[in-house]
């Protein structure tokens, strides 16, 4: 029986994987992937075709006991009945839902009495985040544009977190990586399970929906992931970014204080406050306002 779910929230390229793989050696714990995903449509369809990622590296997604075709077709006709169906397919002593969906709308409308819900949070960052979007080219707009987006999710969780009265934990990627022991450690006695301190996830034990590109193409071919390879520092930010783009990160006081208030302030970058002018400050307002119609154009 479900008693747990712990949604976790992030930017893309923060960690969010790594974490919901880990958090699936809590004991009970069970990686469903992305399940938003199924409801989500795009014009008269649906946009996500591809179910369980696991299967459909074995040819057997359509089959799946959880994700597959029948279950798929159900619950669009019934998304009400998400929780029922999705104990029914469940193992019966996995009693913790890790849920990497990173959608606020989803959590919302799945919040029955019936579960304890929890948020985990985590963010890197805001030049590390930045860094990867560069290389990943995801840069479309002036790095200021990302320094918002950054600072606006990072209040956003939390605030709707407070609102549900949902319990929320605050997790930094770079603790994640650099103390992942300790880490593991926080979240086990936040959410009051054990965590049995391996770093080896057995694929075979999860089915789960879509998940990090990547991550989709080592399951062909692999039955396990070792976190371990993972847990690598991302500092290629000291190479993609240079001193006048931190500057300009760094610019905005929001940006500023928030990172100091989250410990992701880079104070050994600079020998004193970066030199943020009242026309960046005025010109960051104008992009804040820019980003606020983009994202209500998306939605």
């Amino acid at each position: 029986m479900i008693r747990q779910v712990v949604y976790v929230m992030s930017l893309n390229f923060s960690g969010s994987t790594i974490l919901s793989f880990a958090l699936s050696l809590l004991r009970g714990g069970y990686f469903v992937g992305e399940p938003a995903l199924i409801f989500r449509r795009s014009g008269s369809g649906y946009k996500h075709s591809k179910f369980c990622t696991p299967c459909k590296a074995r040819e057997a997604s359509h089959e799946c006991p959880i994700w597959g075709d029948e279950v798929i077709e159900a619950l669009r006709l019934n998304p009400g009945s998400y929780w029922s169906t999705l104990a029914a397919g469940l193992p019966e002593d996995r009693s913790l839902i890790i849920d990497a969906s990173k959608d606020l709308g989803w959590i919302r409308n799945q919040l029955p009495s019936s579960i304890e819900p929890c948020i985990i949070h985590i963010s890197k960052s805001p030049h590390a985040w930045i860094a990867s979007l560069k290389r990943k080219n995801q840069i479309q707009f002036p790095l200021e544009f990302y320094a918002l987006l950054w600072a606006d999710s990072l209040e956003k969780i939390r605030k709707f977190s407070t609102d549900h009265g949902i319990k929320y934990l605050y997790l930094e990627y770079e603790s994640l990586v650099g103390d992942f022991a300790g880490t593991m450690g926080k979240i086990a006695r936040h959410l009051g399970r054990e965590w049995r301190s391996g770093r080896v996830v057995n694929l075979t034990d999860f089915h789960y929906v879509k998940g990090n590109p990547g991550v989709n193409k080592r399951v062909e071919g692999e039955s396990a992931i070792d976190l371990s390879k993972d847990l690598v520092l991302d500092t290629s930010w000291k190479q993609v970014l240079s001193d006048s783009d931190m500057d300009r990160i760094y610019g905005i006081r929001r940006i500023r204080d928030l990172a100091r208030q989250y410990n992701r302030y880079p104070s050994d970058m600079f020998t004193g406050a970066p030199s943020g002018s009242t026309l960046s400050i005025a010109y960051s307002k104008l992009l804040y306002r820019a980003y606020q119609l983009f994202k209500g154009h998306r939605s």
